[in-house]
């Protein structure tokens, strides 16, 4: 479960409070245990930077080494294609040439679904490398 906190802010977890500290705690390592494993199959890859992998909070962002083949929104889009929601953003004014993509780990989202996610990911990449985008992607999410 994850509620929105301050900013609206998702907070994974923060809903489970109820379990006590040992049992949010518990959550919370499998999460990050989670991202961790997300956030290594991420760099391994070899074309992209990450930028958080989820030791501070069980999210891992991630940006491209070289952007000039294809960009994360073309990523998020053939991501999306294939059922899976990671959202690409561009980072507020002052650092708004930066774009990355960011995925946060839930309750309920394991190692196999990260095998799954991380697969599509390599696919993604693949076909992107082997077939550059003729065009500019159709989403993306600005803090402007």
């Amino acid at each position: 479960m994850a509620d929105s906190g301050p900013a609206g802010l998702d907070v994974p977890g923060l809903g489970d409070l109820h379990l006590g500290r040992e049992g949010y705690t518990k959550i919370m390592t499998g999460l990050r245990n989670t991202a961790h494993y997300l956030a290594d199959g991420i760099a391994k890859l070899g074309v992209f930077d990450v930028i958080s992998d989820g030791t501070d909070i069980p999210v891992v962002s991630f940006k491209l080494t070289d952007p000039s083949r294809f960009t994360v929104f073309h990523v998020s889009d053939e991501l999306r294609r294939h059922g899976w929601q990671v959202p690409a953003y561009t980072m507020p004014p002052n650092a708004q040439d930066i774009a990355l993509l960011r995925i946060v780990v839930r309750e309920g989202f394991g190692r196999d679904l990260a095998e799954s996610l991380l697969t599509a990911i390599g696919n993604t990449v693949d076909r992107l490398t082997t077939t550059p985008p003729a065009h500019e992607a159709e989403s993306g999410f600005s803090h402007t």
